[in-house]
């Protein structure tokens, strides 16, 4: 099938890339690149954007572009993406403003090699960095990490760009959370550029 969603021949400015804080958890990391919004890529950082890629885990860490189209209806909200797996692995945190229905992030080496990654997706109505139950979330796993991953995504399906392939959304068995339940996105959580 393919994918619905896709936007061909984009570019990105991935930035950089923070290390772990001492305990190894996720926290203040150096800061990536916002590939734009607008469903425009571009280089540079949106307005009101940020992202945060912090800790460790097995090596080597690739890349994570989140394309989002059809957002019209939270347009000007704040989408936030939390990207994890377990304590002391790569954790990310982003946040861009939705921008004519669309959005593109890019969070450079954020995922660990050979693990399966949760990524939740939430529309922070209330800008107070938290998820909650009446805001609207997307929540999968990806396939086992072996390089870079692009997922193109809209309020009804989600595509995987290197597979060619996309599904409707599935119910969210833990939405507001992110790796294996271990950060509750319920609590506050700043992402700090």
């Amino acid at each position: 099938m393919a994918c619905l969603a896709c936007v061909a021949n984009e570019t990105t400015d991935p930035g950089g890339v923070g290390g772990a804080d001492a305990g190894g958890s996720a926290g203040v990391g150096g800061s990536g690149g916002i590939v734009g919004s607008g469903g425009t890529a571009g280089s540079g950082s949106a307005t009101g954007s940020c992202v945060n890629v912090s800790g460790a885990g097995d090596e080597p860490w690739f890349d994570l572009t989140v394309v989002g189209t059809q957002f019209d209806a939270d347009e000007g909200q704040r989408m936030r993406i939390a990207v994890g797996t377990q304590a002391g692995n790569r954790f990310g945190i982003a946040e861009l403003p939705i921008v004519g229905g669309a959005f593109t992030l890019s969070m450079p080496e954020v995922l660990n090699a050979g693990w399966y990654v949760q990524v939740t997706l939430y529309v922070d109505r209330n800008d107070n960095d938290t998820c909650e139950t009446d805001e609207h979330v997307w929540d999968w796993a990806t396939r086992s990490v072996i390089g870079d991953m692009r997922f193109d995504v809209t309020p009804a399906e989600l595509c995987d760009s290197t597979l060619m392939s996309c599904r409707a959304w599935q119910p969210t068995v833990q939405a507001c959370w992110v790796g294996t339940g271990q950060t509750n996105l319920m609590e506050p959580l700043r992402c700090i550029p």
